[in-house]
């Protein structure tokens, strides 16, 4: 599945496909590439039970990976590791298999890691602080962009 994706000239896959288990709603999976460097790939089916239009949940993926990216070049945020979608060789965010699932591809950002909840109030800050940067990184974005991928997700009333 990985060389649907150009993810670089001569990468082939060296190792197995890890599946990543702790997440609840897209198949995900690790796997090692080697090119002229050894690289690791987030290769994941979205769940199409969940997100119903994925075409516009790319769109709002590559949107905002874009504006991030662009934002970390022109110097307005910290400098590091961020997320990469990247494209099939057709130039799509994502591949549609023969039985009609749903791919897309990311770089695997090291020395990352997630939890399904926090354990202390030490990892509840260090969320926080996260989820913070990552709002900062969005000011300015042009919000009226996005697509409502599940319809009424926030409006905790109606939910």
């Amino acid at each position: 599945m990985l060389r649907q994706f150009a993810i670089g000239t001569g990468y082939s896959v060296i190792s197995k496909p890890l599946e990543l288990t702790e997440g609840h709603i897209n198949s995900t999976f690790l796997l090692e590439a080697r090119g002229d460097e050894v690289k690791r790939f987030i290769l994941q089916k979205i769940n199409t039970f969940v997100f119903k239009q994925p075409e516009e949940l790319m769109e709002n993926v590559v949107r905002v990976t874009r504006f991030i990216k662009e934002r970390s070049n022109a110097g307005t945020s910290a400098k590091q590791d961020y997320l990469t979608v990247f494209p099939t060789h057709a130039g799509q965010s994502f591949f549609v298999d023969t039985e009609g699932s749903y791919w897309r591809c990311y770089n695997y950002i090291e020395n990352s890691y997630s939890l399904q909840a926090a354990g202390n109030v030490q990892e509840a800050y260090r969320a926080a602080k996260a989820f913070g940067a990552f709002q900062g990184m969005l000011d300015g974005f042009p919000i009226e962009q996005l697509h409502e991928t599940i319809p009424d997700f926030h409006n905790t009333a109606k939910r």
